[in-house]
């Protein structure tokens, strides 16, 4: 009966508009796991679909999780950030490498650095078994779900700036697509959208184009992307925001742009046509205002 309830709260965090219903069934899951003697006694398998249907529900509503993350997978979580990376791609070590350079290291709080460093480690080794060809059997859902867990717990946990606010949100959209491969109009891939651009309008713009542009290009780019299955208002909004970070960096060629989200997190496997195609559509129509761009932000008003 567990299994049931999880697996109709899943179907409900994917397609349903009835966040009601969503917050009912996770209280009844709540009580019937706690009948049962709690969710040390349910069994591996279930235990992973309750933590996974409980995750994308709290997506959905942006609030906390109802289930702390058992102690076996927070051991994994601090072996891996503290193991050294085995992966010896060049083209890997530079993930997440963006995050780790004044003057935007010394903006981000140490709980979402830790955040930061387990994804290059999921990612590195997700983008290296696709380039070996061979599945990825050393991790899997329970270690997406602790990181996934820990990014949507932090803003619960501290009290984020709305930079970091922004990192935040953009790593979990980057979770969903990249390594849970989510389609973009489930449910909780649009509440992350909204959630990113509220996020974005709070945030002073000016002062990030000037000391944090490149970030932006990454945060900006993976909000289009994840907006393209919403609808042409949320796209149009989106557009408007990549103009002026694309205005703002002077950049023409897709290559030169893809090296810098490269410093943070992109995988091209997942975003690499996609992006360009965004990225192209975006420079076309900016057309002569590439020529001699602009390059302090007092002249590109970004209107929220």
């Amino acid at each position: 009966m567990i299994l049931c309830v999880t697996l109709l709260l899943a179907a409900e965090a994917i397609l349903g508009d009835d966040r009601t219903a969503l917050i009912a069934h996770m209280k009844g899951l709540g009580r019937m796991i706690e009948l049962n003697g709690g969710e040390d006694f349910l069994s591996p398998a279930v235990a992973t679909q309750v933590r996974l249907a409980d995750l994308k529900a709290a997506l959905v509503r942006q609030s906390r999780p109802s289930f702390k993350l058992p102690p076996f997978l927070r051991r994994r979580v601090a072996m891996a950030i503290s193991t050294p990376s085995s992966i010896q791609d060049p083209a890997l070590s530079t993930l997440g490498s963006g995050f780790q350079s004044p003057p935007l290291s010394l903006h981000i709080a140490s709980d979402l650095h830790q955040c930061i460093r387990y994804m290059h480690h999921l990612s590195s080794i997700t983008e290296q078994s696709h380039t070996d060809k061979r599945p990825c059997c050393e991790y899997g859902i329970d270690d997406f779900s602790a990181l996934d867990h820990s990014l949507i717990s932090l803003s619960f946990k501290c009290r984020l700036s709305n930079l970091e606010e922004c990192i935040r949100i953009t790593l979990l959209l980057y979770s969903n697509t990249a390594l849970w491969k989510t389609p973009l109009y489930f449910n909780w891939i649009i509440a992350l959208v909204a959630e990113l651009k509220t996020a974005l309008i709070a945030t002073d713009w000016q002062l990030v184009a000037a000391e944090h542009t490149e970030l932006f290009l990454w945060v900006v780019l993976m909000g289009r992307y994840a907006a393209s299955a919403d609808v042409e208002e949320v796209i149009a909004w989106w557009d408007l925001k990549l103009r002026f970070v694309v205005s703002v960096l002077g950049l023409h060629e897709w290559e030169h742009a893809k090296l810098i989200v490269k410093a943070f997190f992109y995988l091209e496997q997942t975003y690499g046509r996609a992006w360009e195609g965004i990225w192209n559509s975006i420079v076309l129509g900016l057309g002569d205002e590439l020529q001699q761009p602009e390059q302090h932000p007092a002249k590109h008003p970004c209107s929220c």
